[in-house]
């Protein structure tokens, strides 16, 4: 479970851009506007009440974009073909995203995925990247190319055998 974690938390940050562009740093002190309208008491930060109202609307507003735009039928309820193909559009989001990210890592456009070239958007240490970089290098030929980089974006991996939790070795 612990290995499962490690290696979906590396793969999200792996899918995060390598420059962030005109973002506000996170952590200014001041609510974000999208947030002001649930601070409700006006103290400048949202309390767990003020919190759960935000994810609510967060969530309802998602909810109604994805019917909006894959209800064919117009009936305001995704059949099991129309959640399928909102489904298959999420997953190619995240592998043009993913498949964008494993481009910028592989600075010398050889198709591969080096040890130099392979390092995470935060500091790990080595032994874990060693252990995450041999796991994502399936055929051990000490590169990973795209299609392992994107096999492994596909889901958590499954648990070691007998469920230790521990990283199996390289």
């Amino acid at each position: 479970m612990k290995y499962a974690m490690l290696l979906t938390s590396f793969l999200v940050l792996a899918g995060l851009p390598v420059h962030a562009g005109d973002r506000k740093p996170f952590g200014t002190g001041e609510l974000p506007d999208i947030m002001k309208a649930f601070d409700v008491n006006g103290d400048g930060k949202l309390g767990p009440e003020e919190r759960q109202a935000f994810e609510a609307a967060i969530r309802d507003k998602a909810k109604a974009n994805l019917i909006k735009k894959f209800d064919t039928d117009g009936d305001g309820v995704l059949s099991a073909d129309e959640l399928k193909a909102a489904r298959d559009a999420a997953r190619k989001k995240i592998e043009d995203h993913r498949g964008a990210r494993f481009d910028e890592l592989d600075t010398n456009d050889d198709g591969f995925l080096s040890t130099d070239e392979f390092k995470p958007p935060v500091n790990l240490p080595a032994e874990l990247v060693t252990a995450i970089f041999n796991h994502l290098d399936k055929d051990g030929d000490g590169k990973i190319s795209k299609a392992e980089f994107l096999a492994a974006c596909a889901g958590p991996p499954p648990p070691p055998p007998g469920g230790g939790g521990v990283l199996p070795p390289p």
